[in-house]
C-alpha cells in the first residue's frame, strides 16, 4: 500500500487472507453509547457500504478500575470478537484529542486519571497531584502540622485587656521564625488544590 487511506475494497484486495481474518476479529470502532452494559460501538465500513453497528461488552481498563467515557467525545474503542461475529468485546479505548494534550504534558514515569472536571497525576518523583483541570496544585499542610497549630492556640492564656496583642504575638511568634515554633511544612507527597 502507498501510504494513503483505501476504501474497505481497496483494503482487501491488497491485504492478504490472513491480514483480512485479522481484520475482521480486532476492529477500530467509535463508541456512541455507554449507558447500558453493553456499549455501543459504530464505525466500521463494511464491504457494501453500511456502517457496522454493535453493542459489545467493556473489558476496558482492570479490576478495581471503570471508566465511563461521555458520549459526545469523540471516544474509539478496539473491538476483539473472540467468539466471532456474536460476541464483541471492547479491550481499549481512548480519546485522542484528550490523550494527545495530556501526553504532551506528561514526563516520563508519570500516570494521569482524569475525567472533565479532575486531575490526579503521579509524578515521577514521588508527588500525587489532585486538581480541577484548569488548577494549579499546592501543598497541604499535615495533621502533624494542624495539631502544633492546635497546641500552640491551646497554650494561648488570655490576657484581660490587651485586645488581643498576646494571641497575636504569639501566633506571629510561632508563624515566624520562634525558637519553640516552626511554621508547618507541610506534605511533600501529596499536592491538591
Amino acid at each position: 500500500m502507498n501510504g494513503t487511506r483505501s476504501g474497505p475494497r481497496e483494503l482487501a484486495e491488497a491485504v492478504g487472507g490472513a491480514a483480512r481474518e485479522l481484520a475482521g476479529k480486532v476492529r477500530r470502532m467509535i463508541v456512541t453509547r455507554t449507558r447500558t452494559a453493553l456499549w455501543q460501538v459504530t464505525g466500521h465500513l463494511l464491504l457494501d457500504g453500511t456502517t457496522e453497528t454493535r453493542d459489545a461488552e467493556n473489558f476496558a481498563g482492570g479490576v478495581g478500575f471503570y471508566s465511563r467515557p461521555s458520549e459526545d467525545e469523540d471516544t474509539e474503542a478496539i473491538v476483539a470478537f473472540p467468539g466471532g461475529p456474536g460476541n464483541p468485546i471492547i479491550v481499549a479505548t481512548r480519546q485522542e484529542a484528550v490523550r494527545r494534550v495530556i501526553a504532551a504534558d506528561l514526563n516520563a514515569d508519570e500516570t494521569q486519571i482524569h475525567n472533565s472536571a479532575v486531575v490526579i497525576r503521579i509524578k515521577a518523583n514521588g508527588t500525587v497531584e489532585i486538581r480541577t483541570a484548569a488548577g494549579v496544585a499546592a501543598e497541604l499542610a499535615t495533621k502533624a502540622d494542624l495539631a502544633a497549630l492546635r497546641a500552640v492556640l491551646l497554650a494561648w492564656v488570655p490576657v484581660a485587656m490587651d485586645g488581643g496583642l498576646a494571641l497575636k504575638t504569639l501566633i506571629t511568634t510561632w508563624l515566624g521564625a520562634g525558637p519553640a515554633y516552626a511554621w508547618p511544612a507541610g506534605t511533600t507527597v501529596l499536592k491538591a488544590e
